[in-house]
């Protein structure tokens, strides 16, 4: 459902809410063990599985500078149904056969935050950038989860100020994304810088009390550049992670 209230020709607000759902992959689900060359593990199915629902709520205010420009600003908020998350336990680890991944739902969880987002020309700042534009688009959120009563008692006997929750498996607290694009109208040359960072996110949650595993950020900077020789004819660049992170 999307509601939008036209508070001018060239401003919105506008309310969504959707309701989804979110199935187990077949490697999630099949009972049989195989091995994930990112992780350096062995993964077991789980056929007790059952799809999450995720309900969400959406309110966003926009406005549109130009054709082709605008600028955002938008409030969220998802409510999460029987998630599944990625777990491991250190008595299910033997050392001749190294860590082990199950998967299993847990009750709910809750995601919200903001959302802003903007794409602009910089002619604004001088004719001379006429031809380059710039976007971006950055979310900060918060996720939470309630660990299980048991399985706090069993962490908070070497962490007793332990928190009762911890975030949503998979969910970064923020993301950055931003472009940096020129297009030349005469010489047939266009480019594009981008970037992109995840923050710290839940790769792994560990029971028994053993600390979970997060994946870090990677700033990753790509370029690409095409330029046109002939009506038919062109040369394009693309390079990835510039920065070797």
């Amino acid at each position: 459902v999307n509601l939008t209230y036209e508070l001018s020709d060239k401003m919105n607000l506008r309310f969504g809410y959707g309701k989804t759902v979110a199935r187990p992959t077949f490697r999630e689900l099949a009972q049989y063990t195989t091995f994930d060359f990112v992780g350096d593990a062995f993964e077991v199915g789980n056929s007790n599985l059952t799809r999450t629902s995720i309900e969400n709520f959406d309110l966003r205010f926009e406005v549109f500078p130009r054709v082709g420009e605008y600028i955002a600003a938008s409030i969220f908020y998802k409510k999460f149904t029987s998630p599944i998350e990625r777990v491991t336990s250190p008595f299910n680890n033997e050392p001749k056969d190294g860590l082990t991944f199950f998967f299993r739902n847990v009750p709910e969880a809750t995601v919200y935050g903001t959302e802003l987002e903007l794409r602009k020309g910089l002619d604004f700042i001088s004719p001379s950038l006429a031809n380059f534009k710039i976007g971006t688009n950055v979310s900060f959120l918060v996720s939470e989860i309630d660990i299980n009563p048991q399985e706090l008692e069993t962490i908070r006997v070497n962490q007793p100020d332990a928190e009762a929750t911890r975030p949503l498996f998979g969910q970064s607290p923020y993301l950055v994304n931003a472009l940096v694009s020129y297009a030349g109208e005469n010489n047939g040359l266009s480019i594009n810088a981008s970037y992109n960072v995840i923050g710290p996110r839940l790769f792994l949650v560990s029971t028994g009390g053993t600390p979970n595993v997060f994946e870090q950020p990677r700033h990753l900077l790509d370029l690409n550049a095409k330029q046109k020789i002939t009506p038919k004819t062109s040369v394009k660049l693309s390079a990835q992670n510039i920065l070797d992170a």
